[in-house]
């Protein structure tokens, strides 16, 4: 069953939801408090956070995406923007997803295709941007193009951070994308 959580409600969800993505990722808790600390920011700036879920009938967090606002004063807007095609502003109705994680168990059983369809249907923007590993990770870049994303920058590579990353793009009203 997919659930959406938006603002301070993210809050309720907060608990388990950084769980899991630890887990998924196998991550620190560092890092693991750093996922907390930019969903709680994303609230405190007001710049409109969906957490949507994926909980089992059984109550269980299977999967989640997160994201908010595309806005100039964003830290991976400022380093991303400047290199996307100047024919287009993508500062004008965009959502940033930041994470999409489903529990290793049940990966590959349609939930993040869920949880993706229902973040682009219920954002109010038109368009939606990402990024993920470039390097082996070709399925995860083949899942975003199966639903509809288009690789814009192949090979983009983060102030301070030796990964090499693509950005892909999402436009909801766009023809022939």
């Amino acid at each position: 069953m997919i659930k959406m959580f938006k603002d301070k409600d993210i809050l309720d969800i907060l608990e388990p939801l950084s769980e899991l993505y630890q887990d998924v990722f196998q991550v620190d808790d560092e890092t693991k408090a750093l996922l907390v600390w930019r969903i709680k920011k994303s609230i405190n700036d007001k710049k409109n956070p969906i957490v949507i879920a994926y909980v089992s009938d059984d109550n269980e967090l299977l999967g989640g995406v997160f994201g908010y606002d595309y806005l100039k004063e964003n830290y991976w807007a400022k380093q991303v923007n400047p290199y996307l095609n100047d024919d287009y502003d993508w500062f004008v109705s965009t959502f940033e997803v930041n994470e999409l994680f489903v529990k290793q168990e049940t990966q590959g059983q349609g939930i993040g295709g869920q949880l993706l369809n229902a973040l682009i249907t219920n954002v109010s923007q038109d368009n939606l941007l990402l990024s993920t590993k470039a390097v082996h990770n070709d399925p995860v870049i083949a899942f975003y193009k199966q639903h509809g994303f288009r690789v814009l920058l192949e090979q983009f590579k983060f102030k301070n951070s030796s990964q090499i990353f693509s950005v892909l793009g999402y436009q909801k009203n766009k023809v022939g994308y």
